[in-house]
C-alpha cells in the first residue's frame, strides 16, 4: 500500500485521550455517540484513581488489557488489543502483529488507537501508514491543549516515554448486539469499581474508587510542597470531566435499571458529585495549578467530602441492583 491518510478524521480534546479517541473513530464509522457515552460505556465516566502526591499517572493507572476491551464491546463493536513491554516474552512477536494490525486498519479505512505518539502520554489516532518509507501518521498530543500531525516509524511503535506499546484496531460492527445489555455491565463495572474490585498498584501509592477520595484529602491535609501541582492540576481536571459524563450518562440511561427511584437517586448523587469536583477543577488551573493555601486546601476537602459520600450513596443504590 501506498501513503494513505484518512483525511476526513479528527481527533477533538478530551482529558479521558482512551474514551475521546475511540469516540472519535467509532464516530467516524457512523456510531453517533455523545461525547459522554463512551466514557459512560466504559466505566472510565465512574472511576477515580489517585496518587498520594497527585501524580498525573493516577488517572491512567488502570488494568488496560481488562478493561479496554469490554469496553468497545459495550459499544457495539469489535475489535483487536495489543499491549506490552520491550521486556516481556514475546514483545517482538506481539509488536509485529500490532504493526500488521494498524496496516490493515487503516487499509480498511478504520482509524486505530494508539497510546503515546507523541511527547504526551495521552492516547491519539493512526490515520494513516506510507509503507515505502515504513512510516505510520498519527493525530498526537504534542503539548498540554495541542494536536499535531506526526509520523512515526513502524519499527518506533511502543517506544514513547514509558516503552509501554498499548494499541486498539477496531474492527466492525457485533450484529447480534444487545444494547441494554451492554449499559447494564457499564452500571455493573461502575459498581465494582467502588466496590475496590479493581485493580490498584501494588506500591501502595496508589489508590482507586471511595478510597482514592481518603488519599486525595490525606495530601492536602498533608506537607503541600510535596504535592505535584502539574499533576493535581490535571486530576482535578480529568476527574471533572468524568463526572459531568458520569451525570449525563445516568440521565440518559439508568432507565435500564428497571428501578425508577434507583434513577433517580443517581441522578442526584452525580448531579452533586460532578459540581463538587467541578469546582476544585475552577480553583486549579492548568497546566500551571495553583498556590495551594490552608483556605483553598480546607475548601477543597470539602468538595471531596461531598464527592466521596455522594458517591458511597451511589455504591449502596448500584449495589442493591448488582450485588445478589
Amino acid at each position: 500500500m501506498a501513503r494513505k491518510i484518512l483525511d476526513k478524521v479528527s481527533m477533538g480534546l478530551s482529558w479521558d485521550s482512551f474514551s475521546g479517541a475511540l469516540t472519535d473513530i467509532l464516530n467516524y464509522l457512523g456510531g453517533g455517540f455523545e461525547p459522554y457515552e463512551v466514557p459512560g460505556r466504559s466505566a472510565y465516566a465512574f472511576r477515580i484513581t489517585m496518587h498520594e502526591i497527585a501524580c498525573p499517572s493516577g488517572p491512567q493507572m488502570t488494568a488496560w488489557p481488562v478493561l479496554f476491551p469490554p469496553a468497545l464491546t459495550r459499544c457495539g463493536f469489535n475489535g483487536e488489543f495489543f499491549h506490552g513491554w520491550p521486556n516481556e516474552p514475546g514483545f517482538e512477536r506481539k509488536k509485529n502483529d500490532a504493526i500488521a494490525a494498524l496496516r490493515d486498519s487503516i487499509d480498511r479505512d478504520i482509524p486505530a488507537l494508539l497510546y503515546a505518539p507523541g511527547d504526551v502520554l495521552k492516547f491519539g489516532l493512526v490515520i494513516g501508514s506510507d509503507d515505502g518509507m515504513q512510516k505510520f501518521i498519527a493525530s498526537a498530543h504534542t503539548e498540554p491543549g495541542k494536536i499535531d500531525q506526526i509520523e512515526i516509524p513502524y519499527k518506533e511503535i511502543g517506544t514513547n516515554k514509558l516503552g509501554l506499546m498499548s494499541v486498539l484496531v477496531v474492527g466492525g460492527k457485533n450484529p447480534d448486539f444487545d444494547n441494554e445489555a451492554a449499559v447494564r455491565e457499564s452500571f455493573k463495572a461502575a459498581w465494582e469499581h467502588l466496590e475496590g474490585r479493581d485493580w490498584v498498584h501494588s506500591d501502595g501509592k496508589y489508590a482507586n474508587g471511595i478510597a482514592a477520595y481518603d488519599l486525595w484529602i490525606k495530601a492536602m491535609r498533608g506537607k503541600r510542597d510535596d504535592i505535584d501541582q502539574f499533576g493535581l492540576a490535571y486530576c482535578a481536571h480529568y476527574y471533572a470531566e468524568a463526572r459531568a459524563h458520569a451525570l449525563e450518562y445516568v440521565k440518559a440511561y439508568s432507565g435500564v435499571l428497571g428501578d425508577d427511584d434507583a434513577g433517580r437517586k443517581l441522578v442526584e448523587d452525580y448531579t452533586a458529585s460532578s459540581r463538587a469536583l467541578a469546582e476544585i477543577a475552577e480553583m486549579l488551573p492548568f497546566p500551571e495549578g495553583a498556590f495551594i493555601s490552608d483556605e483553598r486546601a480546607a475548601a477543597m476537602i470539602n468538595h471531596l467530602r461531598v464527592a466521596k459520600e455522594k458517591e458511597i450513596n451511589a455504591h449502596a443504590v448500584l449495589g442493591e441492583i448488582f450485588s445478589g
